[in-house]
């Protein structure tokens, strides 16, 4: 009820230490050269963000593509599922992603998902079209939805 208020918290400091490096293997399974090439990304995509904030959207967007909608999205048949999914989250999230960037962290996300130890991320124009994109598929869904008034796949 209390763990977001940092002093009602009744972890010991092996388990906040423990927590916080689960989330950073997480996060960065490959360690601090692939946190400094993100938050390089995210300084060359996203000039004018505060890197703190460009980083929860960057971790955001990371966790919406998880494991289960990252294997929907890259199935044929299952890929206007998970296109939805996406859809669904940037609209809950939205007030946290600065207007029109949610499929730009999310393009980001998503090829944070299928990063190697030898951190090939795509260029800043590459991370661009893979989120325009993403954001005409977006469109076609919602569309659909507007026309036959549903609120859902």
């Amino acid at each position: 009820m209390f763990e977001h208020i940092p002093w009602l918290q009744f972890k010991g400091k092996r388990e906040q230490e423990r927590e916080r490096k689960e989330y950073q293997a997480w996060a960065y399974p490959y360690g601090e050269a692939q946190a400094e090439k993100v938050k390089g990304l995210l300084k060359e995509i996203f000039p004018r963000e505060d890197e703190k904030m460009s980083l929860v959207c960057f971790l955001t967007a990371k966790e919406i593509f998880s494991p289960e909608v990252r294997e929907a999205y890259y199935t044929g048949d299952r890929h206007e599922k998970a296109v939805n999914v996406i859809r669904k989250e940037l609209k809950y999230y939205r007030y946290m992603f600065p207007k029109g960037t949610g499929t730009t962290y999310m393009a980001l996300g998503m090829a944070d998902a299928q990063i190697g130890p030898e951190l090939q991320y795509p260029t800043c124009d590459e991370l661009r079209r893979t989120a325009s994109q993403l954001d005409g598929e977006i469109q076609k869904i919602q569309e659909y939805l507007d026309a036959t008034g549903k609120k859902d796949l």
